[in-house]
């Protein structure tokens, strides 16, 4: 299954799989569902003792920073699938695009569960496609 998925969608797609409704507060998808955009915007985290790295995957580029070393990187995957050549100089607008779009997630990430009293009664934020 080539479908792109995240670790986000896991407990949606067993509680669907059950017949029963995901939580409201669940930002993942059915990977089980038949209309399935194999498009859409994955986010991803990555956090280690030595590494942090935030990417996010949209129309086919990767944007990746790490802040340790102040790295940006862009990839076309549909190019370049393994992540050999950083395009991010020939492509500046993208990359400028995709880093805006990361941080608006980071941001309402980060402010929502930064809070307790936010998210003991309100779902968690969503990003519009």
């Amino acid at each position: 299954d080539e479908r792109p998925a995240q670790h986000i969608d896991i407990a949606p797609t067993i509680l669907a799989l059950l017949n029963l409704p995901p939580h409201p507060a669940f930002q993942g998808i059915n990977l089980a569902a038949e209309t399935f955009d194999p498009h859409r915007t994955r986010f991803l985290v990555t956090q280690s003792p030595l590494l942090y790295q935030y990417a996010v995957v949209k129309d086919d580029f990767k944007y990746l920073w790490t802040p340790q070393f102040n790295r940006v990187q862009l990839f076309d995957l549909k190019n370049d699938p393994t992540e050999k050549e950083d395009v991010s100089k020939k492509y500046p607008e993208k990359t400028k695009l995709l880093a805006r779009y990361l941080r608006s997630w980071a941001n309402l990430q980060l402010n929502y569960y930064s809070d307790p009293e936010k998210y003991s009664k309100y779902y968690s934020p969503l990003i519009a496609e």
